[in-house]
């Protein structure tokens, strides 16, 4: 199997089959500003007002049943504070790309440093890497 990922600010799947993204954030790195209003000066912001995720799938071997799909995004400071979503179900056709769309509006920051999106298919799972920063290393 192949994957790509990317993640934006919003992605919309257009009735080609295409999809328009908004405010691709290259190198899957999200730089935030600190906040500089009353007692939060300094401070990371709590939450970034929209996020999307899209996961293309291809090369998958042809199946006749349903499989299914989850998420999970893992943030830098471990396991406690997972995002779970479901993704249904879906029978793999022959010579087609799967695509996987996750809209978080807004997503809670819970840390700087590198996030974790699984996509879990039939229980196994597909990891990709997000990080969220306050400057440019």
């Amino acid at each position: 199997m192949k994957f790509n990922f990317l993640i934006a600010e919003e992605i919309r799947p257009e009735a080609t089959g295409k999809f328009t993204i908004l405010g691709l954030f290259p190198d899957s790195i999200i730089i935030v500003p600190p906040q500089e209003n009353g007692n939060a000066a300094g401070r990371t912001p709590q939450q970034i007002e929209r996020l999307a995720i899209l996961i293309t799938a291809s090369d998958i071997p042809i199946s006749e049943h349903k499989h299914t799909i989850k998420g999970i995004i893992t943030p830098p400071n471990g396991d406690q504070n997972v995002i779970k979503f479901d993704l249904g179900q879906k029978v793999f056709e022959k010579g087609k790309s799967h695509n996987f769309i996750v809209q978080l509006k807004p997503f809670t920051i819970q840390g700087l440093g590198k996030y974790e999106v699984s996509l879990v298919i039939d229980n196994q799972a597909h990891n990709f890497q997000f990080s969220i920063l306050d400057k440019i290393s």
